[in-house]
């Protein structure tokens, strides 16, 4: 007998609308596209693409931050290099590098 999963996601229209959010070309659908994958990750476990995918996306939205912001952000240039750089480790290895 199979057990139901149990997924983050209340059904696939909000999967689906999570994906067309974060590829979207609007800054603000974006926000709410990685804001919709960080309520899932404190649900349970998502998948590696959809949090990879996030993660990249969030990088992007800060580095578009970091380059229009006329005051500057908390976020130096080596600090964006470090994040994209985790975010492509983690595509390619499939699982986080961190050290806990």
């Amino acid at each position: 007998m199979d057990l139901p999963r149990l997924l983050p996601w209340l059904n696939w229209e909000e999967w689906n609308k999570c994906r067309e959010l974060l590829y979207s070309p609007n800054y603000s659908d974006m926000v709410a596209g990685v804001n919709i994958t960080r309520i899932w990750r404190s649900r349970g476990k998502v998948p590696h693409a959809v949090d990879a995918t996030a993660q990249l996306v969030e990088a992007a939205l800060r580095d578009l931050t970091y380059f229009s912001s006329t005051t500057g952000t908390s976020t130096s240039s080596t600090g964006m290099t470090i994040g994209v750089s985790c975010c492509y480790c983690k595509c390619s290895r499939g699982k986080n590098i961190s050290t806990s």
